[in-house]
């Protein structure tokens, strides 16, 4: 598909919206896999300021339906079959306890009896209207363009919302640091309910390139895509990178045509960054899904050192400091504590959490992070031991022997987290 031809279809599913009696502000949620309709739609949500909830297809029913209940969500993009799992019927099974939910939009051809309810995406696309729709005006800083559910504490996801300027300004500073341009093919097989798939999106958008889906991601099946392809820019998270590597298929015929790209999502070791710049020269970058999700990324003109062993400088705009866990002080560089982030990336808050939201975010604006514990937690112990959450306390209850009583020690976050969500 050219931009021209995404734009026009974008359009006349923004305009078919507004005829579904989705207004600016509705929530239109996306369950689709990597699929060209899951950038239509988000563009489309754009053009009419509905606030996009991407979700992950292989949600289980009781996870799909908190996510669909809490963000109240209007309509929904939704594959017709995917994986062997019908998600019509499994969304027609939640309807009547989803009484939000007005329309429900198949992709994928079906020939089966649809209710009042339920509409066909081609159908809506096809009806192009007589003029383009005017993009529904609002402030980028302000103006929701997605709520991301993440993993939240004791179960309960939460859900990020960020803005239109959110999402464009960090896609802008990753295309700034990798050099791009139109003439890019990028490969896009991080999964785009997620922050970082979004944001691969986005910087290719931005930049004017080609995006090359692969539908869910494979080592073989891209290392196709790559060759075939000719991608330039690569993405991913570093397990994505490893099982590339260690295809059978890749020191028979290594890539040669990627030049860069980002690696992120977790720590990535000074030796991976290596093997991989023997053959993609990719940058490393440190963010969030609070933060849209770019904070720091490493750049070309950085010092060797630097790019193999940091996750290099914060992003245009965007200040990086260092809280100390008893003072509450905010430093600078070489500091020990938790990572505070500010700047115009940073989430608009959490989704009907305002007690979450005034914990994460401080009055002057930072956004606390969480990591420094976590980072370190993950270097001691087993990942699933990782927290989530983490909380301090001046003193434990404690048994008359003078153990923890842990029983009661959850009970009083379980009664403190219900109180502020």
């Amino acid at each position: 598909m050219t931009y021209a031809q995404v734009e026009r279809e974008a359009v006349a599913f923004a305009e078919a919206l507004a005829g579904l009696g989705v207004q600016p502000g509705d929530r239109l949620a996306v369950d689709l896999p990597n699929w060209p309709e899951w950038v239509v739609t988000l563009l489309a949500a754009a053009y009419r300021s509905v606030v996009l909830v991407p979700l992950d297809p292989s949600l289980t029913a009781h996870e799909l339906k908190y996510q669909l209940r809490h963000a109240a969500v209007r309509a929904a993009v939704v594959a017709e079959t995917y994986e062997g799992s019908d998600f019509v019927e499994l969304y027609d099974e939640m309807l009547p306890d989803l009484p939000e939910l007005r329309a429900l939009i198949l992709v994928g051809g079906t020939d089966r009896w649809l209710d009042n309810r339920v509409y066909r995406y081609a159908d809506l696309v096809s009806k192009r209207p007589a003029t383009p729709g005017a993009i529904v005006p609002g402030d980028p800083a302000t103006q929701p363009l997605a709520i991301l559910y993440t993993p939240g504490t004791m179960g309960k996801p939460k859900g990020v919302v960020l803005s239109h300027e959110n999402v464009t300004m960090t896609a802008r500073a990753s295309g700034q640091a990798l050099g791009h341009t139109g003439q890019d093919r990028v490969l896009g097989a991080v999964p785009v309910f997620t922050i970082f798939g979004m944001h691969v999106v986005a910087v290719t958008i931005t930049a004017g390139a080609t995006l090359v889906l692969q539908e869910r991601f494979d080592a073989a099946g891209a290392l196709e895509l790559i060759r075939r392809e000719r991608v330039t820019v690569l993405h991913g998270v570093p397990t994505m990178f490893e099982l590339l590597m260690r295809d059978p298929s890749f020191e028979e015929s290594k890539p040669t045509t990627c030049r860069s790209g980002l690696v992120a999502g977790s720590p990535v070791s000074p030796d991976l960054a290596r093997r991989i710049r023997q053959w993609c020269d990719v940058q490393i970058a440190y963010g969030l899904t609070e933060t849209g999700p770019t904070v720091t990324v490493t750049r070309f003109e950085d010092s060797p050192e630097r790019r193999t062993h940091t996750v290099g400088r914060p992003i245009a705009g965007v200040t990086v400091k260092v809280v100390d866990l008893k003072s509450g002080d905010l430093h600078g560089p070489e500091a020990v504590g938790e990572l505070a982030v500010k700047g115009p990336n940073v989430m608009l808050g959490y989704y009907r959490m305002p007690g979450e939201t005034s914990r994460s975010l401080t009055a002057e604006g930072f956004l606390m992070t969480g990591d420094e514990l976590q980072d370190f937690s993950r270097e001691a112990v087993a990942d699933h031991k990782t927290p989530d959450l983490v909380r301090f306390f001046d003193t434990f209850p404690l048994t008359g022997s003078g153990k923890v009583k842990r029983r009661e020690l959850a009970q009083v976050v379980g009664l403190e987290l219900s109180a502020t969500t």
